[in-house]
């Protein structure tokens, strides 16, 4: 697990971003005691090593628009409500999905699916469309795609503006 986060610094470091230092453990179950959740093995450890990128500098968004969140500033799509006038959600997306990252200044974001069974599985959602679009089964998976650059990961029809 400590290889995802391990490559997202490498692939920060060739951007020349500057590398948060990661959360501590308190951090991480203080977030999951507040939101009754439970933040996966693969995050749990990204999150540890290095804490998103930094939004109080001009490293806040990779050169192609990404921003990783600090682990304080992640929150359920309910806190962003504002964001998604006109887009079509579940009452089960607002509780689940936790949005973790954004493209483009909140062209559209990214959310991971958290619940309180640490068993249950996760999956990352694209946040943009008429509905919520899952694009990988895991925070792994989507680092992954990430740093390949995948056109899973971008969403050409977004009704977002």
């Amino acid at each position: 697990m400590k290889q995802i986060a391990e490559q997202l610094i490498i692939h920060w470091e060739s951007e020349k971003l500057l590398v948060v230092s990661g959360s501590s453990v308190a951090d991480i179950e203080n977030f999951e005691a507040r939101y009754h959740t439970h933040i996966p093995i693969d995050m749990r450890s990204y999150f540890l090593r290095v804490n998103g990128m930094a939004s109080q500098s001009p490293d806040y968004q990779d050169r192609r628009g990404f921003s990783f969140w600090e682990l304080d500033r992640v929150k359920p799509i309910q806190a962003e409500i504002d964001k998604l006038v006109g887009l079509s959600y579940n009452t089960w997306d607002l509780k689940t999905l936790f949005i973790f990252a954004d493209y483009l200044d909140w062209s559209w974001a990214y959310a991971i699916r958290l619940t309180s069974n640490p068993s249950e599985p996760t999956a990352i959602f694209l946040i943009g469309s008429n509905e919520p679009v899952q694009i990988a089964g895991s925070f792994s998976e989507f680092v992954k795609l990430y740093i390949d650059d995948s056109p899973r990961i971008y969403d050409t029809h977004s009704s977002m503006k």
